[in-house]
């Protein structure tokens, strides 16, 4: 069922499931407005429990109603609204029209907001219906009413030392292959927590925590998450791209615990396409090494659906 399941969400995502409903950020809002206040300030233990409670709620749930029916059905709903980030996947769109009419402003503020910009109105945004002529498709500035108040700093150095292809991989991570890891290890539990932590502890589309010591534990716990799920995405990058550049890649950053998992799956990525971050791939916003990387995301899913087909076949999981 597993399998099914992940099958269903990764068809129908792209086209389908582009309303407010079908958006984790939706309900994450709706629990942090009405329970974040609980949380007190420097309390790792309070925090802990604002955090794991609608993953325990929905699995003590599951427990009680033990039936393959409801199982399928909160499966999907679950896979539904935490797989995937349809604003990005649009901004994406935006960026490679801007590429394609040369338009290399557009296209950097389009990098901006892949990386996170705050999508303050993303559900209007969501329910909006995109133009059929997507060359005049217009940049959107969800967040701000002033677009020159919200202009980035494309000189900062956190612009500067990132390129579209790592942006892509890291969301590709963040959005599609952690949480299919967490589902597929720990179930709806699993996948509901992944997605509560993300939301909460990068504080892009929905409020940050009131406290900034609780902000920096809920961002240390995010990457220990992604810790497992960076490196074994990186191994699929090796065996879906360059082998022997990835491999070398992958051996020399997957056990530097100084380094982050976004940087050890963007590394290895690179490696294993092939591309080196030189300036001028910064600077212009290369289209062509965005979708070679985007490919490569791809070849990977594949081969993680691929993975867990066998396992299923081997009853290793269901």
């Amino acid at each position: 069922m597993t399998l099914i399941l992940l099958l269903m969400v990764l068809l129908v995502e792209r086209v389908a499931l582009q309303s407010l409903p079908w958006h984790a950020t939706r309900y994450l809002k709706w629990y942090s407005t009405k329970y974040s206040h609980k949380i007190k300030d420097n309390d790792t233990f309070s925090l802990l429990l604002f955090l794991v409670a609608p993953a325990v709620a929905v699995g003590i749930f599951l427990f009680i109603f033990d039936s393959r029916l409801i199982d399928f059905v909160v499966s999907l709903f679950v896979l539904a609204i935490c797989v995937g980030h349809y604003p990005l996947r649009k901004y994406y769109r935006q960026f490679l029209n801007a590429q394609q009419r040369k338009d290399t402003e557009a296209a950097s503020i389009l990098h901006y907001k892949l990386m996170g910009e705050p999508l303050e109105n993303e559900g209007a945004e969501g329910n909006k219906s995109e133009s059929g002529d997507s060359s005049n498709e217009e940049i959107e500035d969800p967040g701000s009413e002033n677009e020159e108040a919200e202009r980035p700093d494309f000189d900062s150095a956190e612009n500067k030392n990132e390129s579209v292809g790592e942006t892509l991989v890291w969301i590709n991570l963040q959005y599609y292959a952690a949480p299919i890891f967490f589902y597929v290890v720990l179930g709806v539990p699993g996948i509901i927590l992944y997605t509560t932590v993300l939301y909460i502890a990068e504080g892009k589309f929905i409020d940050s925590l009131k406290d900034d010591s609780n902000q920096a534990t809920a961002s240390k716990w995010l990457e220990w998450l992604l810790w497992v799920p960076a490196r074994l995405v990186s191994v699929g990058y090796m065996f879906v791209g360059h082998f022997g550049r990835g491999l070398e890649a992958w051996l020399k950053y997957s056990a530097n615990l100084s380094k982050s998992s976004k940087f050890v799956v963007t590394q290895v990525a690179l490696a294993a396409e092939g591309l080196e971050k030189s300036n001028a791939d910064i600077e212009a916003v290369n289209a062509a090494n965005a979708e070679k990387m985007v490919r490569l995301a791809k070849r990977n899913m594949v081969l993680f659906l691929v993975v867990v087909a066998l396992l299923t076949l081997y009853g290793q999981i269901v």
